[in-house]
């Protein structure tokens, strides 16, 4: 892994994600080396010659700028970890989302986090004194192989669940985001439901659904996998997905408003 320490020209970022008014990224490029991920476009604007997931630029004065910046932005949600995990394996080093938390103690206009990692508990204390803090877990499936598969350097999807369960008993409002949706991967019915079910026991307030965006970088490095996890179908699902995307989305909303009337649990879809 190359690990690079960069100066950013600004970290606070307009962006026109529903429900967000800026986006803030501690770092470019992840370790996770989720083979699905979309912000691999990024990597054109790093000069690095790395393939995505085998690089991080640590944006060293992220806290200073931040510090610097909120004392003229106009109140609104700030999402943090948009394209980058904020607590992917560099943070344990860096510190430098906790030390961007420290800073937002005094922001009133609310923060959404999102991440994979376990590590988001190290943070407890200043997630507690955050205002308007929500802290999301994302996953693509809920079944452990599949996930090794598509998510190999991150903890299990269940054990993704338990740091929601443990972020919820904390006092920290919780959200599980199911994306990306994928075609065999993601909508095995025994997965949804044991997901549901771990949903409610781990007090998660919503579930944020998103679709695959089958662009061509993506959608090349996915394939293989898919194909190797469903040898007989893979390909077939994939190539029938992306000609009918927003009919697939349909169906699944179907099926999840189901099981979230099911398991008491709330569903919104950011497609």
């Amino acid at each position: 892994m190359i690990v690079r320490e960069i100066y950013a020209r600004r970290i606070l970022n307009p962006t026109r994600i529903p429900g967000l008014n800026y986006s803030l990224n501690p770092y470019v490029g992840c370790a996770h080396g989720c083979v699905y991920c979309f912000a691999d476009y990024m990597r054109k604007y790093t000069g690095h010659r790395e393939p995505w997931g085998q690089f991080v630029d640590v944006k060293v004065d992220a806290p200073h700028l931040l510090r610097r910046e909120i004392k003229k932005a106009a109140q609104g949600v700030i999402g943090i970890g948009v394209v980058t995990d904020p607590y992917q394996p560099v943070e344990k080093k860096y510190e430098i989302t906790r030390r961007c938390l420290e800073v937002l103690r005094v922001w009133k206009g609310g923060v959404s986090l999102l991440t994979k990692s376990a590590l988001v508990l190290r943070d407890v204390d200043l997630l507690r004194e955050v205002e308007g803090l929500e802290v999301g877990i994302s996953l693509s499936t809920y079944n452990r192989k599949f996930a090794a598969e598509l998510e190999p350097r991150v903890p299990p999807p269940d054990e993704r669940v338990s740091v929601l369960a443990k972020l919820a008993k904390a006092g920290i409002k919780t959200r599980l985001f199911l994306a990306p949706l994928i075609p065999g991967i993601s909508d095995r019915d025994m997965d949804l439901e044991k997901l549901f079910e771990a949903a409610r026991r781990a007090r998660v307030e919503e579930i944020l659904v998103d679709l695959f965006n089958p662009y061509p970088g993506a959608l090349s490095r996915l394939l293989p996998h898919v194909e190797k996890l469903l040898p007989e179908k893979g390909k077939g699902l994939l190539r029938s997905y992306k000609k009918s995307r927003m009919a697939y989305g349909s169906e699944m909303k179907m099926l999840l408003l189901r099981l979230g009337w099911k398991y008491d649990v709330r569903v919104k879809f950011a497609y």
